[in-house]
């Protein structure tokens, strides 16, 4: 029995002599650069727009593995630029919010420390290679089209087996710690968390996100009723509205439609007979209204709320559609085709 115990207690002093001295160096500052990738301002006016981050610090991570152990991590919000994303050239801001989790189950608020490893994870653990954290943007902003940013600055504070560790106790390079943290280890093992925190290591965060123009609109159907001869249609009037991204002029143009010859816009029947008719950038005037050039309509000519570039006020175009009255009366059936209205920036 004796002997049993002297062999076990030299194993053990060999184990921690023989784990490794303190590293110190496999975690630091790593600052992370993250883009909520391009949206427009429509989707981003009316969905929060959601993004993982690295928290601007990580670690060397072997492939060790935790078989009954702990990392201690704590993390501090230095500063959020207000907790806005800010477009350089115009001033104006989307609000965001930084979270914990995924989930978004807890906010995290500038000046306050949080148990970073009390955290919920995806796995159970936190990941110290990037230490992630995830930011969502406040729906309701109407902004103009552009590169928005801000900055995170975050303290955090650590005291993590980047590596293996067994029963608290570290291998690989060892236990890393940020500066001025003190602990009541023994040697490689590690039971509790540090006794103080220290000054802890700052980690920055650059979000970008970048605003594309985008634009609601709707279209009257036009309806020119039945008659005998085609030279009997009357003229019609339909509305164009275009509500586009703040602060952005545009044009809107219209297709020659499905069948046209090159020549005249052309309704079509079921037997593949056609009928000649036009569409017009005003209600009685016969400039066509096209697909290019200054057939298309400017933003500033619109017959109701021109130039008016709020993001919200839609501009109320007229137009007329005619048949041709020089043409031959094609035989009697219903006659149709589709022109898409387009909007160019």
């Amino acid at each position: 029995m004796k002997y049993w115990l002297f062999r076990c207690l030299i194993a053990s002093l060999a184990l921690f002599v023989g784990a490794p001295a303190w590293a110190g160096s496999q975690c630091g500052a790593r600052p992370a650069s993250t883009s909520f990738g391009t949206v427009s301002s429509l989707v981003v006016g009316s969905t929060a727009q959601q993004v993982e981050t690295a928290g601007g610090i990580g670690c060397d991570t072997g492939s060790g593995f935790t078989l009954v152990g702990s990392n201690w991590i704590q993390v501090k919000v230095n500063s959020t630029s207000n907790n806005v994303l800010t477009n350089s050239a115009t001033g104006e801001k989307i609000p965001f919010v930084i979270y914990s989790d995924p989930n978004h189950s807890q906010t995290l608020v500038t000046g306050t420390t949080y148990s970073y490893s009390g955290f919920t994870f995806i796995g159970g653990s936190p990941n110290i290679t990037t230490f992630p954290l995830y930011v969502a943007t406040v729906p309701g902003a109407n902004v103009s089209a552009g590169t928005y940013t801000a900055t995170i600055s975050l303290q955090w504070y650590w005291l993590v087996c980047p590596n293996s560790q067994v029963v608290a106790v570290c291998y690989g390079a060892g236990w890393d710690k940020s500066t001025g943290v003190t602990d009541l280890c023994v040697g490689q093992s590690c039971m509790s968390g540090p006794t103080n925190w220290g000054s802890g290591q700052t980690g920055t965060i650059t979000l970008t996100l970048v605003v594309s123009n985008d634009c609601t609109m709707s279209a009257t159907n036009v309806n020119f009723g039945s008659q005998p001869l085609a030279s009997s249609f009357s003229r019609q009037q339909g509305t164009v509205l275009v509500s586009c991204t703040k602060g952005s002029a545009y044009s809107v143009g219209m297709s020659d439609g499905n069948n046209s010859d090159g020549t005249y816009r052309r309704m079509k029947s079921s037997a593949g007979n056609y009928l000649n008719y036009q569409l017009y950038q005003s209600v009685a005037g016969s400039d066509v209204w096209g697909s290019s050039g200054s057939a298309r309509r400017a933003s500033s000519s619109a017959d109701t709320n021109a130039g008016v570039y709020d993001g919200v006020t839609s501009q109320v175009y007229y137009f007329g559609a005619e048949v041709l009255k020089t043409q031959a009366t094609p035989p009697a059936g219903t006659y149709t085709d589709n022109v898409v209205v387009d909007v160019q920036f």
